[in-house]
Order: structure tokens, then C-alpha cells, then sequence
């Protein structure tokens, strides 16, 4: 690949990461609402534990959290929470 276009692609990586930074930081402070109880797994959550995931359309995922952040489960199937520290974060494509 032409390295033109791999800083192009680091740099368009770079902003969204800066972007769901910035939306993290502006709203972790919120405590409105409450938890998904319609949602088993969910009932038991600590609203402290505010994340956000964007992924993209060829599966990269974007994360920003207080606590928590998507890795992939030891065989690669399937996403699992992990404890991260509290900065955005970036990874490649899940298998």
C-alpha cells in the first residue's frame, strides 16, 4: 500500500479516535436514566461503567470508557468486556 495512503488512513483513524474521545469526556459526568433491566445481562450493570463502542463498516472498533472496553473473547468468536484504563482506545477488525 502507497504510504500516502496509509498516513491518509492513520490520520482519518486519528480523528475519530480524538471524536469519540471528546464525546466521552462530554458526557461521563451524566447520570440520567437508568440501566437496560429489559436486558438480563445488563440488570446487574454499574451505571458508573460508561463506554462507548463505534465500529466501523469493516469491523474495527473504536472504544472510549471510565472502566470497561470490548476485546476479543481467547477464541476470537465473539466480543468480551475488559477492564481498560479510562482513554480511547482503537483495535483492528474482529475476526
Amino acid at each position: 500500500m502507497d504510504d500516502g495512503v496509509i498516513e491518509d488512513v492513520n490520520r482519518r483513524e486519528a480523528a475519530i479516535h480524538d471524536q469519540l474521545g471528546q464525546i466521552h469526556e462530554q458526557f461521563a459526568s451524566m447520570d440520567e436514566g437508568r440501566v437496560a433491566d429489559y436486558i438480563p445481562e445488563l440488570a446487574d450493570a454499574d451505571p458508573e461503567h460508561f463506554g462507548i463502542v463505534a465500529v466501523g463498516v469493516k469491523g474495527r472498533l473504536e472504544t472510549s470508557s471510565r472502566t470497561m472496553a470490548l476485546k476479543a473473547s481467547p477464541d476470537g468468536s465473539t466480543p468480551t468486556l475488559a477492564s481498560t484504563p479510562s482513554r480511547p482506545r482503537s483495535s483492528r477488525a474482529m475476526p
